[in-house]
């Protein structure tokens, strides 16, 4: 499965917005400050934006293998049609992050 983004596994910095290599070495990126309200930024919020990114690769790598494993489930032959259209459903959801997050 080539890639044309950064491998992970990725980091994010806990006191500032940025997400890098876990080596440390490569920036990947920086979250844009959010508006101050009420004279306070969102800082939790920038933080919580930066942590779920940071884990984007091992989300990627996740999705990958249920569709997988579903793959082989649904290959099984003592599984019954509703079982198998559930499945089915779950990869193509699966099928749509992959392609969300690779093309």
């Amino acid at each position: 499965m080539p890639t044309q983004h950064t491998r992970g596994p990725w980091a994010n910095d806990p006191l500032q917005p940025t997400i890098w290599t876990d080596d440390g070495q490569t920036k990947i990126a920086t979250i844009a400050d959010l508006p101050w309200v009420n004279g306070k930024s969102d800082w939790m919020t920038e933080q919580a934006n930066a942590r779920l990114i940071s884990v984007a690769p091992e989300l990627l790598q996740a999705c990958y293998a249920a569709k997988e494993t579903l793959g082989e489930i649904v290959a099984l032959a003592n599984v019954n049609d509703a079982t198998r259209k559930m499945l089915v459903a779950i990869g193509d959801h699966l099928n749509a992050a992959i392609n969300k997050a690779t093309n």
